[in-house]
């Protein structure tokens, strides 16, 4: 998904930029960078896919990789892995939003006894995660009118100030933490 998701046009209508005609190809340039930065950051790609997950025979409560679920295409238990044992839909509940499956029937002890197939991820980007894009362009138009870009302080009359140079800035990370999915190794 780093391919840009918006235009100087939504910049404007959308989200209030004062955008010249003759700074359209900068800002498609800050678009495409603050994109890339932006999924960069989130590590994994939002996009709906299909997804093979295994898990050991060992509770019943399963944390799926990845979310939002949008649909389980099979989950099959099996401590041989040859995964013939289907389960009905009326053997294990979802909570689609965060991943989590929970089987009601036994679960065979064993390593990679369960297997669950599903689809996860959005149809549409997340409105949240264009506004972090554009706060993202804004940020870097800011640096680069300030002429700040690769400066990490400079001395005021009240002492040194340290200037921030992260792309995406932190303000962005902390709300695009929340689409990072870390999977417990």
């Amino acid at each position: 998904m780093t391919t840009p998701l918006l235009t100087p046009e939504d910049l404007r209508t959308e989200y209030g930029f004062s955008i010249n005609p003759t700074q359209e190809t900068q800002y498609e340039s800050l678009i495409k960078t603050a994109t890339e930065a932006c999924f960069r950051y989130i590590g994994r790609d939002l996009s709906v896919e299909s997804f093979d997950q295994y898990a050991d025979g060992n509770s019943q409560v399963i944390v799926l990789d990845n979310s939002p679920v949008v649909s389980i295409t099979g989950v099959s238990l099996d401590p041989g892995r040859t995964y013939a044992t289907k389960l009905l839909e009326s053997s294990y509940r979802l909570d689609p939003a965060s991943g989590v499956l929970r089987i009601y029937d036994p679960i065979p002890q064993g390593e990679d006894a369960v297997k669950i197939s599903y689809t996860a991820g959005y149809s549409e980007v997340p409105a949240d995660i264009l506004y972090c894009i554009a706060m993202t362009v804004q940020y870097m138009r800011m640096v680069l009118q300030a002429d700040l870009a690769g400066v990490s302080s400079r001395t005021t009359d009240g002492g040194t100030q340290a200037i921030e140079q992260s792309i995406p800035p932190l303000a962005v990370k902390n709300h695009l933490a929340i689409y990072q999915r870390v999977k417990v190794k």
